[in-house]
């Protein structure tokens, strides 16, 4: 595996969030608009968005328009996180990002339902979501839009990363990025968009 170069972030002052839910931060401009979610650590050891989501906290982003909610995912994964071993802290029990179905999240039975079941309210709320990831081997920036139009429109207008993957979703279970009303054909919930961006190998700096 290459050297992991990217430091862990010392999320501590943010890691109450301001919810109730740990970890989840939600602002509300006042002002009709969309519901932001953007989300990161889905997978502990995937530090890069868990750096996004500390730089917006840290600048005091706020909604002009709409709602924004930030939201680190398995904060029990990245706990667990030591660069010598980066895969060990992907996830403690169950890859968080293969539990998003009704049935798995009542299930309640492992440490990664029962995170996907406080953090579904917030999905559920969002009408757009971006979720962050980085890669187990060293390559290319990647925007995965599923087979939604209205998501492949979304990652064309951006013009970045240039490398979008139109994917049917993952065999092993389904996605946050799939979840709900996110999975609903274009025709059922044409005002929802969900892209989830793969920023390269874990611990590259850039």
């Amino acid at each position: 595996m290459p050297t992991f170069d990217l430091p862990v972030p010392d999320i501590a002052p943010w890691r109450a969030g301001n919810t109730g839910v740990e970890g989840v931060w939600h602002f509300d401009s006042g002002a009709s608009g969309e519901a932001v979610l953007i989300s990161a650590l889905i997978h502990g050891n995937e530090l890069c968005g868990a750096w996004a989501l500390k730089g917006l906290l840290e600048a005091g982003l706020r909604p002009a328009r709409g709602t924004l909610t930030l939201a680190f995912g398995n904060l029990a994964a990245f706990d667990r996180f030591d660069a010598a071993d980066p895969d060990a802290a992907r996830f403690v029990q169950q890859d968080l990002n293969r539990q998003w179905t009704p049935e798995r999240i009542q299930a309640a039975d492992t440490l990664e339902r029962r995170r996907a079941a406080a953090l579904a309210p917030f999905v559920q709320r969002a009408s757009w979501l971006l979720d962050l990831h980085s890669m187990h081997e060293p390559g290319a920036p990647l925007l995965l839009t599923g087979l939604h139009e209205r998501n492949l429109d979304l990652a064309r207008s951006l013009r970045t990363p240039g490398h979008i993957v139109i994917d049917a979703g993952h065999q092993d279970g389904v996605r946050m990025r799939d979840f709900g009303r996110f999975g609903q054909p274009d025709h059922v919930a044409p005002e929802t968009r969900s892209l989830l961006l793969e920023c390269g190998f874990h611990g590259a700096l850039s």
